[in-house]
């Protein structure tokens, strides 16, 4: 939905996108969505409060910003 929308890039903001899935899967989705071929141009925002999904995140190749 996101590439046809802006399909030369863009910002993809997710709120607390994974919270009610178990860490191991929730690591799995994220590295996905990270990696997927279909975001190469998009900067994709992951907000949290779960500091395990940010450390995932940080694992997963994303620059992790606290506040």
């Amino acid at each position: 939905l996101a590439k046809r929308a802006m399909p030369n890039g863009g910002i993809i903001l997710l709120d607390e996108p994974l919270h009610s899935l178990d860490p191991v899967r929730a690591g799995k989705a994220l590295q996905a969505l990270l990696q997927s071929e279909d975001l190469k141009g998009f900067q994709v925002i992951v907000l949290t409060k779960d500091d395990r999904l940010a450390d995932l995140a940080a694992d997963a190749g994303a620059v992790k910003v606290t506040l």
